[in-house]
């Protein structure tokens, strides 16, 4: 569960906290969230997770990473996701594989792996119109004022 987020440049990071009393276990990221395209699709946007030692292996990461990938093209139309762990981190590795994440190749100067998963089944297309008219849009942090989540630390909004 996420219950916290700050808005960024291009990205968003959600505090975890346990279910049962609140104590906070890790760190959720998404980043990466600009308006390029190319071919009529957005770039991907990339994902990440960070978890206190005492807390891994435990399904945090899994179950935190799937809540917010069902979530990705509703709150930021982008429809695929990419990661990029360290090569030698097998519990992240296995967690993204579990998500449906495929491999997409190893940069050894880096030490990482790139992942890669489709959010939607088909990848909307977009053109420099409809680009332009989601730019109009308000921004993230406005529509996050307006839509706060639970303990967000904005106040709540009187707008239904």
């Amino acid at each position: 569960e996420y219950s916290r987020y700050s808005f960024k440049h291009g990205g968003c990071d959600w505090l975890l906290r346990l279910k049962t009393d609140g104590t906070p276990i890790g760190v959720l990221h998404v980043y990466d969230l600009n308006w390029e395209f190319i071919d009529g699709k957005f770039f991907p946007c990339m994902v990440g997770y960070a978890l206190g030692e005492a807390f891994r292996k435990q399904g945090f990461a899994y179950e935190a990473a799937s809540h917010l990938l069902n979530q990705i093209p509703v709150l930021f139309q982008r429809y695929e996701a990419m990661a990029e762990p360290l090569a030698g981190n097998h519990a992240s590795n296995s967690v993204l594989r579990k998500l449906g994440f495929t491999q997409k190749r190893s940069l050894s100067d880096r030490h990482s792996t790139i992942w890669h998963k489709k959010l939607v089944r088909r990848i909307p297309r977009t053109n420099h119109d409809e680009y332009l008219h989601l730019r109009e849009r308000e921004t993230l942090e406005d529509w996050w004022k307006n839509h706060p989540p639970a303990d967000s630390g904005y106040p709540q909004s009187n707008a239904s």
